[in-house]
């Protein structure tokens, strides 16, 4: 009787060799570090983040890692405004503009990196029907954060001062945030998306961009080409 209950004793934890305990909490560990990597490779991928970029560190500028700290999974959790990246070409804009989107993602999963000339692209490729407009436009006008880079390079149409503004102000009235990089000041990026053809909407968009005390904070990563310097 004696024997029987032993046998029915509750079972414990230190029933288990300690070395079959230690290689099953070693597995679990390697299982939740697989699964958190599986999760980032994922929102990398949605992200479009250049993969040359995909090393980019703004620990050297802790207001803006601040700000791109701010994003948390929740739609409310975001900082303050939106930023306006200044300077000449190689300067570290759009390396600085992908720092903030990296740290940004830790945080958030709804980030999205494109250039204003493959934005452009992507809608002409909708009015050939190759895609979907709504679809282009919903995919940068929806996310949480969006990286706009290179505003004013490459050729404009008639059409691409509407489009950049009808983007820009559609996230600003639904709350969303915007990092936007240019090496153009207000005058000449206003005259390089309008293309000659509809410049007041150009000059309507650039003077929200440039505004003092707006929604918008110009910031100049520097002025050393890191191309050249590395």
């Amino acid at each position: 009787m004696q024997r029987i209950s032993a046998l029915m004793r509750p079972f414990s934890l230190s029933d288990i060799p300690s070395e079959v305990r230690e290689r099953t909490a070693r597995a679990y560990r390697e299982h939740e570090e697989r699964e958190r990597e599986r999760v980032w490779r994922e929102r990398l991928e949605r992200s479009q983040i250049p993969e040359e970029f995909q090393g980019a560190s703004i620990d050297l500028f802790p207001a803006l890692k601040s700000w791109a700290s701010g994003f948390g999974e929740r739609k409310d959790e975001k900082p303050e405004g939106n930023i306006l990246l200044l300077g000449i070409a190689g300067c570290g804009k759009t390396y600085t503009a992908c720092g903030i989107a990296l740290t940004a993602l830790r945080g958030c999963p709804s980030v999205r990196f494109v250039t204003a000339s493959s934005y452009l692209r992507e809608l002409r490729e909708a009015m050939d029907g190759r895609a979907v407009q709504a679809d282009v436009f919903s995919r940068y006008a929806s996310c949480r954060l969006l990286i706009l880079d290179d505003l004013g390079k490459g050729n404009p149409t008639e059409w691409s001062a509407e489009s950049f503004f009808d983007l820009i102000n559609k996230r600003q009235e639904s709350g969303k945030r915007t990092v936007i990089t240019t090496q153009y000041n207000e005058r000449t990026l206003a005259r390089r998306i309008s293309a000659g053809s509809d410049i007041e909407t150009a000059q309507a968009l650039t003077s929200r961009l440039f505004a003092r005390n707006g929604t918008w904070e110009q910031i100049v990563p520097g002025n050393v080409d890191r191309r050249r310097h590395g």
